[in-house]
């Protein structure tokens, strides 16, 4: 009898793997599976089993499942295929035998308002329905912050709809570590685990610990659900996936990925990943976010305005540098037409380039906050 891992050619899959071979599974007895096994040939080489299992064929799961003992449901990808992949899953590991099944479901999912919840919801109800399982409700991934870092630091701003709502947000690490401890220990069947993140923050207080990282003015520009949609597909994002990814940030407005189960912490026996920790390791690890070399930011001039003192034009651009402050830069007055955008990001063509990491101004309007950091 062996252990299924699938979609071990992703991310959680990968690193799931990883933790029960760190746990001292023999490498025998686990199975990993992906659509395409060249992906997982790595795995092969180290002794796992590789198969093919592709959601979305019922053919190839009969024997991807093959003497499954406890199976690792991990969710697909495409919101309106979900349910369907899910189920034929859960059948093929039922005629398999499995005898548990842990499934990769979300923070809160019975619960939740986010319309990524249906789908978890819907595959958590036929699951128990039909198998001794688990339920894994994973929070939200600091990788889904992390990943960003090159373009926040480009662009000198995180961008959400979050506004004040707290995340106890993890590493896929830690929340893989959870999964291998459900799959190689006794006692889980019928529990539904609230995973998340020892310690929680607002997407300002993320910029904040980006800026003290980098010594960078990182702040967070908080959008409209709307408007954060069309951000996210003029960046590449197919128009479904935006507009799930947006709602979640609503839902998150709302503290729906905030816990303090300690679930997470009790499952991996230490203490979850911080994001200050999952900060620096991006920043130095292989492909990380290196800094970007100082340039001239015109979205960072201070104006074309008359200094205070000498009268001289204040339009100049400003060397960007970790800690480098706007020499002799003053705020504009209330409605003053700037050349580009501010700190925060592009929110419109009247932006005071002295917002300090934290301001969150309604967008188009100017900070009327003497910022010190100016």
């Amino acid at each position: 009898m062996s252990i299924v891992v699938t979609a071990a050619s992703g991310r959680l899959g990968r690193l799931t793997v990883e933790a029960l071979l760190t746990r001292g599974v023999p490498a025998s007895e686990i199975v990993a599976t992906s659509r395409d096994i060249s992906r997982i040939k790595d795995f092969a080489d180290r002794g796992v089993e590789v198969r093919r299992a592709d959601f979305a064929e019922s053919g190839s799961l009969p024997a991807a499942f093959a003497g499954v003992d406890k199976l690792l449901l991990i969710s697909t990808t495409t919101p309106s295929e979900r349910v369907a992949h899910h189920r034929r899953a859960i059948d093929a590991a039922v005629v398999a035998g499995a005898s548990l099944v842990a499934f990769t479901s979300m923070l809160h999912a019975d619960t939740s308002t986010a319309s990524l919840s249906t789908t978890h919801r819907a595959t958590e109800e036929y699951l128990r329905e039909r198998l001794p399982s688990v339920m894994l409700r994973n929070g939200w991934y600091l990788e889904n912050y992390t990943d960003q870092l090159p373009q926040v630091l480009q662009g000198g701003a995180l961008v959400g709809a979050v506004g004040r709502g707290r995340i106890s947000a993890a590493t896929r690490a830690d929340y893989a570590d959870a999964a291998a401890v459900v799959l190689t220990t006794d006692g889980h069947d019928g529990r539904a685990y609230e995973l998340g993140g020892d310690e929680a923050v607002t997407l300002t207080q993320l910029a904040a610990a980006i800026s003290a990282a980098t010594g960078r003015r990182i702040g967070y520009t908080d959008l409209p659900v709307d408007a954060f949609a069309r951000v996210l597909v003029g960046a590449g994002v197919p128009t479904e996936l935006a507009q799930v990814l947006a709602d979640a940030d609503r839902a998150m407005s709302h503290d729906e990925m905030f816990t303090d189960s300690g679930d997470l912490r009790r499952l991996i026996g230490r203490p979850t990943t911080t994001p200050a920790e999952a900060i620096a390791a991006a920043l130095r690890g292989p492909g990380g976010a290196a800094l970007p070399p100082p340039v001239i930011d015109p979205g960072r001039m201070t104006g074309d305005l008359p200094h205070a003192r000498t009268g001289r034009s204040m339009l100049r651009p400003v060397l960007s540098r970790p800690g480098r402050r706007a020499p002799g830069r003053s705020l504009p007055a209330p409605g003053t037409p700037e050349i580009t955008t501010g700190v925060t990001g592009p929110v419109s063509g009247r932006t005071t380039p002295g917002w300090r990491p934290g301001c969150s101004p309604t967008v188009g309007r100017s900070c009327r906050s003497r910022c010190r950091w100016r």
